[in-house]
């Protein structure tokens, strides 16, 4: 049987990014966002985005967190010219405590936020939108998910 997938990207409302997680993520799947992350990048367009973490796991190996934090040093520059926002979202207290010790160590090079739903995801990103001037990317995003329920994205 094929393992189901956990982490999927959604570009479809570009400039805002929307990266999901589900269950534990492996070191393979972990290299796979940080592949996707360095190809948005190298586009230099300025975009915010959501990582969605609600249905992820707390568990994050020392390996993990390395690889994260070197990503974020080797992008900096990067992540600084491009990035208008990231917010994470998750109602998990072991998840909030462990992003927020990650980004004590490697700052993050942009403004972030730790937010319990993605309605407040949607809410903030879209501000964060409006504030760079994409004001139509920021309504279209609030019109996507203002979808009646069963079109919705959870």
């Amino acid at each position: 049987m094929i393992p189901s997938r956990t982490v999927t990207f959604d570009d479809s409302l570009h400039p805002l990014l929307l990266i999901r997680y589900d269950g534990r993520a492996s070191i393979a799947h972990m290299h796979e966002v940080f592949a996707q992350r360095s190809r948005y990048l190298a586009r230099g367009e300025r975009h915010v985005l959501i990582h969605d973490m609600r249905r992820a796991s707390v568990t994050c190996s020392s390996e993990q967190r390395r690889l994260q934090t070197d990503w974020l040093r080797a992008n900096d520059a990067q992540l600084r010219a491009c990035m208008m926002g990231v917010v994470f979202v998750t109602d998990s207290a072991a998840l909030r405590l462990l992003l927020s010790i990650m980004h004590h160590v490697q700052p993050m090079p942009m403004p972030h936020v730790l937010l319990p739903t993605l309605a407040d995801a949607v809410d903030w990103s879209t501000d964060q939108l409006r504030h760079f001037g994409f004001t139509l990317d920021a309504e279209a995003a609030l019109a996507h998910f203002d979808e009646p329920p069963a079109r919705r994205i959870a």
